[in-house]
Parts: C-alpha cells; sequence; structure tokens
C-alpha cells in the first residue's frame, strides 16, 4: 500500500482518478466508451488506474453501441456499467439508446464531459461549438437524475448519490457531466481518501425496497383464493431473478395460471400453470397485472400491443363484464411529461404501489397460512390447478401441429428454424439475449431459468439498433462462465449498430447473433399495407422503400471484416443446425463472436 502512495505522490493525483476510484469502490466492472477530447483526463485514469482495481475499459465504435452494450450487461447482472460520452457531439449519438435504458428500466452510470469551462483553457471555436450550458439538458427527460458538479468534493458527493439513485427502484439511468478543468486538476489524496472509505465501509445507504401497504396486499390474496378463474399476468417482474421463484410459488400455493408478456423472463414455460398464448384470460373473473407497464394494452390485445390498431377489433379481447382488476408495481413513479411512457390509464379495483420483489413473498406467506388451514379450500385449488394444466396442455399441442403444418415452408418459418435451433440448444448451457422468433423460441424451447430471456429486440423503448450490442453487453455479463449467448436479431434492427461485432471481437467476447432476415423492415411492411387497404389502393406496391435488397445485404462478410466468423445466408432448414454446431465450436474456441444469417419468413 505504501508503495502505490508513493507512485501517487510522485505521478499526482487528479479529478479523474478520484471518479474512477469511486467507480471502482462502488463495483462498476465496466465503461463503455467511443473516445473523445473532453473526456480524455477520464479515459487515461481508466487505462492507469481502472485496470488496477477491475474497471475494465469497453471500447465501442459509437455511442449508441457503447449505452447499448451497459444497457444489456445490466439486464444479465441488475447491475450499472457506466459509460462515458465526449461533450455535446458524442452525447447527441445516444439519447435513442438512453431512452431504451430509462424506459426498460436499468441502472446505468453515464459520465459526460464538457469545456473546459475555464475561458482561458478554451480552444477557439471547436471547445466553444462542443460545450454546453449544461450538457444535461440534451438527456433530462431521458434520465432519471443528472448532475454537473463543480469542485471535486462535489464530483465525489455527486457521483455516489447518482449511482444510489440509479440502483433504487424504479431503476434507471443517471447522467453526470465534468469539466475538463475538474476532471485533468490536481485533487488532494486526504478529500479522496476520505469519500473513498465511506464507500468502503458502506456508509451510504440504498433504500430498502418499497413494501406495500399490507391491508391491501391481503385483499388481493383473498381476490386469488376466492375467485374462480384468476389470472397473474406478468410484465417486468422478472427484473428481479428471486421474483421468479416466488412468483411460481405464489402460482402454485394459489392455483394461478400466470401468462408473460415477455418484458422479462417471468415464468418457465414448460410449467402446467403458464398460460401464455391461451385465451384465459378472456375467462377471468380476478387478472392481477404484475410490473406490467401497460395494463390496459396487455389485457386488451390478443397479441403485442405495439402492432395492434384500437380499429382491429378482430385482434381485441372480450373479457367478462365482472372481472376485476389489481396492480402490483412501481409505474406511477417512472411516468414522465416528456414522452407518453405511462400510456393508457385502467381502470381497476386493487391497486397497490409496491416492489414485487417484496410484495410477492408475503403474498405466498399469506395464502400459504390461509390453504394450510382449509382442506376445503385446498381441495378447490387442486381443482382449479388441474383445469388450468389441461389448457396448457392443449396449447402445446396446437403449437406443435402449426409447427408441422408450416414445417415445408420457403422461405424457412419461424417454427421451423426454432426447431431446428432448439435441436442442438437442447444440450446446452445457453442464454438468449432477445428476440423469439416471433415467439417460437419460447414455444419450441425450453424457458427454465432467468437466463434464457432478457428482454425484446428493441427494449423497453421500442427504438432498432439496440439488439446487437445489448447482446454483446449480455455476453460480456457471463464472458468466462462456459454459457453459451446468442441472440434472435431482426435485420434491419441489426443493421443500425452492426459495428458492435468489432467490439465483441476486439474485447474477445463470445457471442451468436442470429440474423432473422426477411429482406425488410418488416414492421412497416406491415404498415404499409393497412394503409393501402384503408385507403383502397393497390397493395402490391407496399414493400417499396422497406425492403433491404438489391443489393442484399451479406450478413457474414460484413461480421468477417469485423473479426468475427460468419455463416449463411442460410435458406434451407437442414442447414441450421450444423450453421448451430459450428458457432458453438468458434465461441467456445476462439473466443469471437459468431453471426449466423437466416433468411426466414417475417411471421
Amino acid at each position: 500500500m505504501e508503495g502505490v502512495q508513493t507512485e501517487e505522490r510522485e505521478e499526482g493525483y487528479y479529478g479523474s482518478d478520484l471518479i474512477v476510484d469511486l467507480l471502482c469502490d462502488l463495483g462498476i466492472k465496466y465503461v463503455a466508451l467511443n473516445p473523445g477530447s473532453s473526456i480524455r483526463g477520464l479515459h487515461d485514469s481508466l487505462v492507469n488506474r481502472g485496470r488496477r482495481c477491475g474497471v475494465e475499459l469497453i471500447e465501442c465504435l459509437h455511442e449508441e453501441i457503447a449505452v447499448a452494450v451497459a444497457h444489456g450487461y445490466a439486464l444479465a447482472t441488475g447491475e450499472p456499467a457506466a459509460v462515458a460520452l465526449h461533450d455535446i457531439v458524442g452525447l447527441l449519438h445516444a439519447p435513442m439508446a438512453i431512452f431504451n435504458a430509462y424506459y426498460d428500466g436499468v441502472p446505468m452510470i453515464v459520465l459526460g464531459g464538457t469545456g473546459p469551462l475555464e475561458l482561458e483553457k478554451r480552444r477557439s471555436w471547436i471547445d466553444w461549438i462542443h460545450t454546453a450550458l449544461v450538457n444535461g439538458n440534451f438527456v433530462r427527460d431521458l434520465v432519471k437524475w443528472d448532475y454537473q458538479p463543480s469542485d471535486p468534493a462535489d464530483a465525489a458527493e455527486s457521483l455516489i448519490r447518482g449511482f444510489i439513485t440509479s440502483v433504487t427502484e424504479p431503476k434507471a439511468p443517471v447522467y453526470l457531466c465534468y469539466d475538463v478543468g475538474l476532471q485533468e486538476a490536481k485533487v488532494d489524496h486526504s478529500l479522496a481518501s476520505e469519500y473513498r472509505s465511506k464507500v468502503k465501509g458502506r456508509r451510504y445507504k440504498v433504500s430498502t425496497p418499497i413494501n406495500g401497504d399490507q391491508e391491501t396486499l391481503d385483499r388481493i390474496a383473498e381476490s386469488l383464493i376466492h375467485s374462480e378463474t384468476p389470472v397473474i399476468l406478468a410484465g417486468n417482474t422478472g427484473r428481479n431473478w428471486k421474483s421468479v421463484d416466488y412468483l411460481v410459488k405464489l402460482a402454485e400455493t394459489a392455483s394461478v395460471g400466470v401468462m408473460d408478456s415477455l418484458e422479462r423472463f417471468n415464468f418457465p414455460n414448460v410449467h402446467p400453470l403458464d398460460l401464455t398464448g391461451t385465451r384465459l384470460l378472456e375467462e377471468a373473473d380476478f387478472i392481477l397485472a404484475l410490473d406490467v407497464k401497460n395494463v390496459q394494452a396487455s389485457i386488451r390485445f390478443m397479441e403485442s400491443s405495439y402492432n395492434v390498431s384500437p380499429l382491429e377489433e378482430d385482434r381485441v379481447r372480450v373479457l367478462r363484464k365482472d372481472v376485476k382488476i389489481g396492480v402490483i408495481g412501481l409505474e406511477e413513479l417512472r411516468a414522465k411529461s416528456s414522452v407518453l411512457g405511462y400510456q393508457r390509464i385502467q381502470e381497476t379495483d386493487i391497486q397497490v404501489m409496491a416492489d414485487t420483489s417484496t410484495a410477492l413473498p408475503y403474498l405466498v406467506r399469506r395464502i400459504s397460512e390461509v390453504v394450510e388451514g382449509d382442506p376445503g379450500l385446498r381441495r378447490k385449488l387442486e381443482e382449479r390447478a388441474s383445469k388450468y394444466r389441461e389448457v396448457h396442455q392443449e396449447v402445446r399441442r396446437r403449437w406443435e401441429e402449426q409447427l408441422r403444418r408450416r414445417w415445408d415452408e420457403r422461405p424457412m418459418s419461424p417454427a421451423r428454424a426454432a426447431y431446428e435451433m432448439w435441436r442442438v440448444l437442447s444440450n446446452e448451457d445457453w442464454a438468449l439475449s432477445v428476440g423469439t422468433l416471433r415467439g417460437w423460441a419460447r414455444r419450441i424451447w425450453e424457458w427454465t431459468k432467468p437466463w434464457h430471456y432478457h428482454g425484446h429486440p428493441t427494449s423497453g423503448g421500442g427504438g432498432q439498433g439496440f439488439a446487437l450490442p445489448a447482446t454483446v453487453g449480455i455476453a460480456l455479463a457471463y464472458k468466462g462462465t462456459g454459457r453459451s449467448v446468442l441472440g434472435l436479431i431482426g435485420d434491419g434492427n441489426a443493421l443500425y449498430t452492426f459495428n458492435s461485432i468489432w467490439t465483441a471481437s476486439h474485447h474477445r467476447v463470445p457471442v451468436i447473433a442470429v440474423i432473422e432476415n426477411n429482406l425488410a423492415f418488416y414492421n412497416d411492411v406491415e404498415h404499409r399495407v393497412a394503409v393501402a387497404k384503408s385507403r383502397g389502393r393497390s397493395m402490391e406496391e407496399a414493400r417499396i422503400g422497406v425492403e433491404i435488397r438489391d443489393p442484399n445485404v451479406n450478413f457474414a462478410k460484413m461480421a468477417e471484416s469485423l473479426g468475427g466468423v460468419g455463416f449463411g445466408p442460410i435458406e434451407a432448414p437442414g442447414e441450421v443446425q450444423n450453421a448451430m454446431l459450428s458457432a458453438l465450436r468458434v465461441t467456445r474456441t476462439k473466443s469471437v463472436p459468431v453471426v449466423i444469417d437466416l433468411i426466414v419468413k417475417p411471421r
């Protein structure tokens, strides 16, 4: 220790050193960045001090990629990574990805640079045009909190506060901007020691989760027990992996069916009480929504609500008139005026603000107490569970029949592609980052662990370009575990940020990106068809301006140019297994990214 202190005195100790040391003390393992002059001090400290304490710099070719890598890491770990963004021009490349992270509810420490604010140190033109008063204005509506400290003590306190704010539910990114002068100014060691000792001694606390009103939770427990056909709708509950176990226990204790909205992994698809994909919500007399961002649309529409117009009545559920609705979650705390992320308001009968990580264990205990003392009630619940098991088995039989009907389709159907991939993955320890091959990965594969699915390929914000760098971030979290990570990523989505493959190659992150290649921005094809149909116009031109053809993109060659390995394009279903086996072999022996280009039908 004395040697380190002597070395620091000889070299000097700077504001950016203090920031990096505190990042280390706070448990930050990665800082993703694209370099820039306004973060040069921070960059130097990351290289010269960060590596000593285990903070690794992840180099990215675009700021949107850097933020999405940190986003993916948070999805896999529940912990924040940091991102460093260069003044205004770097910051303005990032808002799409920060927006995605905010509405996905993930923690993240976004660090920025600005200035120099001191007039005499500012270079003509470039330092003026790239300095704002203040940088936080550009992202204030997209983060939970932002701040620009004025001195070293302020920098230390605001970083600690930012970390606590970010990881406190509901979790979200924070933005902290540091003047070049502050980063490069010398700092007294005694100041650093004071704050670092308090962080290491856990003198700064993260608040415990919100428990919720017990009387209201008791009413929810009674409704789950005594309703005829109760159904739980799970949204973002799986962000806390322990909550998945408690949700399973709750379903089994109360004999309640569960429908998974696929915002996260919430419930095992092979569990007999899994009702995802059934129409039982229409029969429910009590619906309990857990961490559901859009309750109104989730209970009303037959499929993902972003694909359904309110005018498409044939795709709208008809609920029982006497259905009662209960809600547990923290969504009211996430609402902002700038973006209508809160969506339509839903009438409810019971609603409680609570963290489901505490509410679910309470409900399990409360219902267990009631059921154990009432044999008649226990028999009633067993009969209800038997009914749900039949519904579960029936829907799985229906999916098997659909797979058989679509077996020989060309281009291959998403169902067949998912089946061929599962024949390989079923023998592996695997993690799926994002995507479902239009739901078929969940219908055919066995999702039993939280790492078997991390979220939607356009994230909570619905932004394109998220999926591939997020997959790299998720693979970064599992690096060294022996777990094979793959993502199911649309071709259009992938093209926004395909340079993510370089980051995975450069940092030796083994990951498999399966490109669902339908040669189009297909979501917009459907919009074009809908407009043409409503206006009585020809639908033959619906693909003009949305196809990715002429020339067709060769994803395999693109991957090779960025240091990865590519397979495809693959059109024959019989070639999928060999490509998967080869991809697994490459990631294990070479620790590089692999891209598999699958030509598939859009639906």
